[in-house]
């Protein structure tokens, strides 16, 4: 209180006081628009005197406090008490003159004075004299203050400006209306032109401004004003336009237009609006992708009426939704359009009977369109819709899942072994007990057993991607013993499979174990397999052996046991080494490293902390590039030995011709090319002595060249000529006497 009756207070600063006084006053919080009286009322002199300083703002169009009078015109505009006491029609009119100082020379404060200016339009008490005076002309001139304020090009400015010409479209007075029909042609442009912010503002002022009986004027057929009608339809709410008990509410004429014309309160649609839907079907087949969001999102929007839907199925829509599938760049949302269409139960029947819908979603999967997103919702997610559907699900399952699964985790990198991991695990939500697991953990069994590494590396990948998961132990448990006997010679100790669970593996493994070690290991019958067929398997029970159940079901099995017994034996790996031009197989010295290093694993001899990595890393490169290194040097230390012996001759004679045979033919070529060269030279000289005006393919011949053609008067230019010609040869110092002596 002071403060707002210290006189030596800053004018400014006074009337802020006083409007955050009545603030201060007005439960915002239970009842914003309603404001009590403060516990002592401020006296009139006290409010003239606030009027006076805000007059007086106003008036100094240059003063710096005009501005940041914006901004309290929203709190003087709701307490009543300071609009009828405060903004008098004088401080109105003072107002309108700092309007058009910022009007005319639009910066900063052009943007806070549309925020007031649109504050204004809202309060009933203002309007009336803003209307007018916005239809006026501005002094000295024949544009109105409307047309004057939309001719700004900045788009935050215009934002602003639009955003109370939306205000003054929409106050139910004839005056307003006729102010802003004055410009429609600009907010036409503007609809035709953007698609943003700015176009979807002008399109909701053309709406709130057009006739009912007359709605050519929007120009629908424009892709641009059809963009706007469909960012302007996505934020209608259907709460503001009925209530609670379902009758209609009174709502802006421009949202009841909208609503006309896109045919969503229709029980039959007209022919317009047929052609309007036509109009957004052509742009999902044909527009380009910003075209085809705004068209499909405005679709899926229109389905809520039953009447559209039932038109939707007419024209073959859902065909379309599943045609894009096979596309790249609307597949995803076009499996999100089909997601919203099977939660209506007159369309969920006609997308079920396509028989190309499974097909696709299985295509979508193979080609990862489903790591993608439309908005906020993931393409799993979308992919997991589709999923709820039993029916759909069944025909999904005909296209082998488990192949589509081998391919994504099988490659070995990052965001295929996701994808494969977030497809089973969809799966088994809602089947615990599917195939999908086994035929995996099988179809790495098959892997393995392939002689080429480059195979092997895929089952490798797929048992190192399910021993992280409690399903894909339980999978591979049972048939570990499978992966030890691929280490051992064919027929070597069979023993039938076990059908003991895992848990059932781990209180028997010390019992077979000692059973395993005191049997009588027989002979094989065939000879050891080869490097490249055991590497796979080894590495695979190196990194299995990093879960403790899977550790246990190896140590185990007999076939562990006789595996150790043969590879301390020396007799496990077959002699017979990797040919070393096969530089991509392992060798010998590559299994017999991953063997070390499996045995102590499983064994836990050897701490393989950080071994299983995610992604390729996880698996050894097999590039054996030294292996041909030596080999070549070999061969070429054999060739200097064998050859001279075979010829009676030293070594040291045949590395000496092979050193200095390319020397000496150099040379040879080096001189021969320098003679033909110089009787080129010598050639072209003596026609350009016969020619003197001919100048041509002279540009080798140096300094010498120059010398002749300026004249050849010089007695020590002709003396070097003469030396030159002596040291061609017989035959040029006979032409060259000739051509001295004519």
């Amino acid at each position: 209180m002071a403060l707002i009756h210290n006189h030596n207070c800053a004018p400014l600063d006074r009337l802020v006081t006083i409007v955050a006084y009545y603030e201060a006053s007005c439960d915002h919080e239970v009842q914003p628009k309603s404001c009590a009286l403060p516990h002592i009322e401020l006296s009139p002199d006290v409010l003239d005197d606030a009027k006076n300083c805000l007059r007086n703002i106003l008036a100094a169009h240059e003063h710096r406090d005009g501005p940041r009078v914006f901004t309290l015109l929203r709190p003087l505009t709701e307490h009543h008490i300071l609009r009828e006491r405060i903004l008098t029609q004088e401080v109105l009119e003072t107002l309108i003159k700092l309007f058009d100082a910022v009007i005319g020379e639009p910066r900063g404060n052009f943007g806070q004075a549309m925020d007031g200016l649109n504050c204004l339009l809202q309060c009933e008490y203002t309007r009336q004299t803003l209307v007018g005076q916005l239809g006026a002309n501005l002094l000295n001139s024949n544009v109105s203050r409307l047309s004057r304020i939309l001719k700004v090009d900045d788009p935050c400015l215009l934002i602003a400006a639009l955003r109370m010409v939306l205000t003054l479209a929409r106050i139910p007075d004839a005056r307003a209306r006729a102010v802003c029909s004055v410009v429609k042609p600009r907010i036409r442009e503007l609809a035709r032109q953007d698609e943003r912010l700015v176009g979807l503002l002008a399109v909701q002022i053309l709406l709130s401004l057009c006739d009912p009986n007359d709605q050519g004027q929007l120009n629908i057929r424009d892709a641009h004003v059809r963009a706007n009608l469909s960012n302007a339809l996505a934020r209608l709410n259907p709460e503001r336009h009925y209530s609670a008990d379902g009758h209609s509410r009174n709502v802006d004429p421009g949202e009841q237009i909208l609503r006309h014309i896109f045919g969503l309160d229709a029980t039959e649609l007209s022919e317009p609006q047929r052609k309007l839907i036509g109009e957004l079907k052509l742009a999902v087949q044909k527009g380009n992708p910003r075209e085809r969001t705004e068209a499909t999102m405005t679709l899926l929007k229109l389905c809520e009426t039953e009447t559209i839907r039932t038109h939707l199925r007419e024209i073959d829509l859902l065909d379309v939704f599943v045609d894009q599938l096979l596309r790249k760049g609307s597949a995803l949302l076009a499996a999100y359009a089909l997601v919203i269409c099977l939660k209506y139960g007159d369309m969920k029947e006609s997308i079920k009977d396509n028989d190309n819908l499974p097909r696709h979603i299985v295509g979508m999967l193979t080609l990862d369109y489903f790591d993608d997103a439309v908005g906020h919702v993931e393409g799993f997610q979308i992919f997991g819709d589709f999923m709820q559907h039993a029916d759909l699900r069944k025909k999904i399952m005909h296209y082998n899942i488990t192949e589509v699964l081998n391919s994504k985790i099988g490659k070995g990198k990052l965001k295929e072994i996701r994808t494969g991991l977030i497809t089973l695990d969809i799966f088994r939500s809602f089947d615990r007990d599917g195939p999908w697991t086994r035929e995996l953990v099988a179809k790495s069994l098959e892997y393995l057993q392939n002689p080429l590494w480059k195979v092997q590396r895929t089952g490798v990948m797929i048992l190192f991607v399910l021993a992280w998961t409690k399903h894909g132990v339980a999978a591979i448990s049972p048939r570990i013993h499978e992966v030890v006997q691929m280490l051992l010679p064919e027929g070597y100790l069979p023993i039938p499979a076990s059908s003991t669970s895992p848990n059932e593996g781990q209180t028997q493994s010390a019992a077979t174990s000692s059973e395993a070690s005191d049997a009588r290991l027989p002979t094989p019958d065939t000879p050891p397999r080869p490097p490249s067929c055991m590497l796979g398997p080894a590495y695979a029970l190196r990194i299995l052996a990093q879960n403790k159940i899977l550790r246990d079901c190896t140590r185990g099995t007999m076939q562990y046991a006789n595996l150790k017994h043969l590879y301390l034996s020396g007799t496990l790996v077959d002699e017979t080494d990797t040919s070393p031009w096969r530089v991509r197989t392992p060798s010998r010295a590559d299994v017999f490293s991953m063997l070390d290093k499996m045995i102590k694993a499983v064994d836990e001899e050897l701490s393989e902390d950080g071994l299983m990595l995610i992604g390729d890393t996880v698996l050894p490169h097999t590039l054996n590039w030294n292996r041909l290194v030596t080999l070549l040097r070999n061969r070429a230390m054999a060739a200097t030995t064998i050859i001279p012996s075979l010829l009676g001759v030293s070594a040291l004679s045949i590395l000496s011709i092979i050193v200095f045979t390319p020397i000496y033919l150099s040379a040879g070529v080096y001189s021969f090319c320098g003679k033909v060269l110089s009787r080129y030279h010598v050639y072209h000289s003596l026609e350009n002595l016969r020619h003197p005006g001919s100048h041509e393919g002279v540009s080798a011949s140096g300094g010498h060249d120059e010398n002749i053609l300026s004249g050849g008067s010089g007695g020590g230019s002709s003396q070097g000529f003469e030396t030159m010609l002596t040291q061609g040869g017989g035959d040029t110092q006979s032409r060259t006497r000739a051509t001295n002596e004519k």
